[in-house]
């Protein structure tokens, strides 16, 4: 069942429109604050099998200009696209500092660099305008840290990602990505304002910081500036537990979750029988983390059909430079929601 990306509510029933504002097909009668223009659906839909992703929109009968649809619940433009296509809603959570927004914009940005992947935005004012203020600027353009995330509801960030295959354009998905502020995810209480977010969650990216975390803090956080964080593991076991509350009575959750250490040019020198970050594959990273006292978090994750540990950091040089497997996280969440790259 579609659902609107804003509010979350069911978009089985919901108004198509053409956002052309020269369209003749316009009904100031509307219901709808601020009027909008109406189109007729179309006899069929406009779908040209194997073409572009931007090709494969409803268009408006009369002027041809792609349609949007309105949800009834909030009144909101969402991309036709987004019911077009199989969508999927990822979540980037964790504690305050961890580097969630960072690990977004540099997952945008390794993405842009692949030959395989088509990445394209399904709405200009949030996904390209703002996205770019926020993310993009800092990081490229001024070399600085991504700024603290608002602590409000987060807005998605809606994008069309189809693979490229030797043969030509793939399979597409409608991928919406929400990075949600870490105040949120405090306590019990503050997770209720994006209950029903972490319910229709297809995928996660928990984002962990090993060098603010006791077994390692003495080791290599102090001498970095890193904060402490004593109770990292238990702030990151409540996260499961929130996603785990829609879990069906001794079933495991079908979320897809994929655990992020971050911070690893920080604490890969801590590492004293791993000399080549590349080794440090799900296998390994799970013997860390019960090194690292995080035993009864891998047991909670274990609830979890789908879940895989990663690692990634950022090196600052003279510019910006991603480290090698900051895509990972993604790919991997992307192909358990059934979309090979």
């Amino acid at each position: 069942m579609a659902y609107c990306p804003y509010c979350f509510s069911s978009m089985k029933n919901h108004l198509s429109v053409c956002t052309n504002p020269q369209c003749r097909m316009a009904d100031q009668s509307m219901p709808v604050k601020p009027p909008r223009l109406r189109a007729h659906l179309p006899d069929s839909w406009r779908i040209r099998g194997g073409a572009l992703f931007a090709d494969r929109e409803t268009k408006c009968d009369a002027c041809g200009q792609p349609c949007a649809a309105i949800c009834e619940s909030c009144e909101r433009e969402v991309p036709a696209v987004w019911l077009r296509y199989p969508s999927k809603s990822v979540l980037f959570l964790g504690v305050n500092g961890v580097g969630k927004s960072t690990l977004l914009a540099t997952t945008k940005y390794r993405f842009s660099q692949q030959p395989n992947i088509v990445m394209t935005p399904l709405d200009v004012e949030q996904t390209s305008e703002r996205f770019y203020a926020q993310y993009v600027s800092p990081l490229l353009e001024r070399n600085e840290s991504v700024p603290h995330t608002v602590n409000e509801i987060p807005h998605p960030f809606l994008w069309g990602i189809t693979g490229r295959t030797q043969r030509g354009l793939g399979r597409t998905m409608a991928l919406a990505a929400y990075d949600v502020p870490g105040e949120m995810l405090s306590s019990h209480a503050e997770v209720k304002p994006i209950e029903t977010l972490l319910t229709i969650a297809d995928g996660v990216v928990l984002v962990i910081n090993p060098a603010a975390l006791p077994a390692l803090y003495e080791t290599c956080g102090a001498s970095s500036g890193i904060a402490p964080a004593p109770d990292g593991w238990e702030k990151a076991e409540r996260i499961l537990d929130e996603l785990l509350r829609r879990r069906s009575i001794g079933v495991r959750s079908d979320v897809k979750m994929a655990v992020v250490f971050t911070h690893l040019d920080v604490w890969f020198s801590a590492l004293q029988d791993c000399d080549n970050a590349r080794a440090l594959n799900d296998y390994y990273l799970r013997k860390l983390a019960q090194r690292w006292r995080g035993g009864p978090f891998l047991t909670r994750l274990s609830e979890f059909r789908h879940g895989r540990l990663f690692a990634t950091g950022l090196c600052r040089e003279k510019e910006f430079r991603p480290l090698d497997g900051a895509e990972a996280p993604m790919l991997y969440l992307m192909s358990r929601m059934g979309m090979k790259i």
